[in-house]
């Protein structure tokens, strides 16, 4: 990192210094010299008497953005010498917050270099251009900013995003790493569309800064919030490209606004997929999402989708290694869902496929899940749920922990019989059935006495 001008002069003076001191080592020295030295030893004195204070200095180099930990931070006892009244005496005062710009080690703090709020890491070096107001509906974003430098980009990405509304932000191939959030206008007049090259890939820094309740790659409506769908130019995309949430943060975030289409892209090391979290319109945010594939880390907490808000369809989507495949608390429509747990000897206990009240799940496959299907509001339309793993010690393909309806129709349990398993296909009774509910069972069973287990109260039809 560069030194700064007050770092420079420091090293400067104690050079002078040094100098000074070999040169009345060698020479004589004269007697207006020593009633001058003796006068600068009265100086001293005289600063001596004030005291010390204590002041907190860097303790390693601390980069614009980060957030400021003791590790960063030393106190030095220092004499008195008029400091500014910003300067920051208690380690108390800097942590927790965030630096406005770079701080070198052995610098002094004070509280103008301090932020409570997020703040963007700008790089100069990865400009190509300065970023402005671009002629016609297609931004470059490499036009103006560097791929593949390993640099933080997000804040001129989002100056283009504000720059440039009802224009299509396009990313070519090369990896472009966020420090925080981007988001894109919620308000039909600003919106915009981002498109990725199927070469792209926008991923999470080490040092990862959520905007306050933020915490997502790309937040969708994140700024300009109004609920409308009558103006021109509502619907927004994000299209295409790889999303790496680096263990740090979610994929994709909804914070607002209508008509939004997420497609054709992939998310993986995400805490969540995608994180459907607010809507604008009594409860909806009519949303499409589809041909997407989330790919998780088996990690506890680990969520495919989160669906907050209603209206929303998901279609075509493949999720693999997750605890939870999908969860939520609204309505909407779940069709040809692919949900597969690859490693259950990572994660498997309290590992479900589907738990969400959407008013529509039709078409689904979940495999290697502790329980397939949880708690939906509406009927399961031929779903599948399969257990392939040994590993696979309890099977629950339907398991009810609410009150409420839930018919099944069509679906089908493809349990694996494995020695000791727990092998249950609906747990508390199933209130309703709207059509024959055609159950089947892996054939393994049809020697085993596993599969008498199943029927209990529930009225299952067991296919040879």
């Amino acid at each position: 990192m560069k030194k700064t001008k007050h770092r420079i002069a420091i090293d400067i003076f104690r050079a002078m210094c040094i100098m000074l001191a070999v040169i009345m080592t060698v020479c004589p020295v004269p007697a207006f010299a020593e009633e001058t030295a003796s006068e600068a030893a009265t100086d001293i004195s005289e600063e001596s008497e004030k005291g010390t204070v204590q002041v907190v200095f860097a303790a390693k180099d601390i980069l614009q953005g980060d957030r400021i930990n003791n590790e960063s931070l030393k106190i030095v006892e220092i004499p008195d010498l008029n400091l500014p009244e910003n300067t920051v005496s208690t380690l108390e005062d800097a942590v927790g917050k965030i630096a406005r710009k770079n701080i070198y080690a052995d610098e002094y703090i004070y509280s103008g270099v301090l932020s409570k709020e997020n703040v963007a890491r700008v790089n100069p070096d990865a400009l190509v251009k300065p970023v402005g107001e671009v002629n016609g509906d297609f931004v470059i974003v490499t036009d103006y900013v560097r791929a593949n430098t390993g640099l933080e980009v997000d804040y001129y990405v989002q100056q283009l995003i504000d720059l440039n509304p009802h224009r299509t932000i396009y990313f070519p191939a090369g990896e472009y790493i966020f420090g925080s959030p981007i988001t894109t206008a919620a308000d039909a007049r600003y919106s915009v569309s981002l498109l990725l090259d199927d070469g792209a890939v926008i991923k999470a820094s080490d040092s990862w800064r959520a905007k306050g309740e933020l915490d997502a790659l790309i937040c969708l409506g994140g700024n300009n919030f109004k609920n409308d769908i009558a103006t021109p130019g509502s619907y927004y995309l994000l299209q295409g490209g790889v999303l790496d949430g680096n263990d740090k943060t979610s994929g994709v975030a909804i914070e607002g606004g209508r008509e939004t289409v997420v497609r054709n892209l992939c998310i993986r090391n995400a805490k969540i997929g995608l994180n459907v979290r607010k809507a604008t319109n009594n409860t909806s945010s009519d949303c499409d999402f589809e041909d997407i594939t989330i790919i998780g880390s088996n990690k506890p907490g680990s969520i495919g989708i989160n669906n907050l808000a209603a209206d929303n369809n998901f279609t075509t989507i493949r999720i693999y290694d997750v605890q939870i495949g999908i969860t939520g608390t609204s309505g909407g429509h779940i069709q040809d869902v692919f949900i597969v747990n690859n490693h259950p000897e990572k994660l498997y206990s309290g590992t479900v496929g589907i738990t969400s009240t959407c008013s529509f799940i039709s078409g689904c496959y979940v495999e290697n899940f502790e329980t397939a299907y949880q708690d939906p509001r509406s009927e399961l339309i031929e779903c599948t749920a399969a257990w392939t793993s040994d590993l696979c010690k309890r099977q629950v393909f339907f398991n009810r922990t609410k009150k409420g309806t839930d018919p099944l129709s069509g679906c089908r349990a493809i349990f694996r019989a494995v020695e000791g398993a727990e092998i249950i296909f609906a747990k508390g009774n199933l209130v309703e059935h709207k059509s024959t509910m055609d159950v089947a069972f892996d054939e393994s069973l049809v020697t085993n006495d596993s599969y008498k287990k199943l029927t209990g109260d529930n009225k299952i039809v067991w296919i040879k």
